[in-house]
């Protein structure tokens, strides 16, 4: 995987450097983190989950 950015708190990704751009995101507008995983985890220990930005929505839904 190539070099990709990540928001730590929903868990969005891009291949570009930039914001946040998940609306319901505590993190919406801050800058997101490059990351230079080949594993797609993001350098999250397995027993962490890695959040799901359409569960999060769907939460906030509820």
């Amino acid at each position: 995987m190539a070099t990709h950015y990540i928001c730590n708190e929903c868990g969005g990704v891009s291949d570009r450097a930039g914001m946040c751009q998940t609306g319901r995101c505590y993190l919406y507008g801050k800058p997101l983190r490059e990351c230079h995983c080949t594993d797609g985890k993001h350098g999250v220990p397995e027993e962490i989950e890695i959040k799901d930005v359409e569960d999060i929505l769907k939460k906030d839904e509820e």
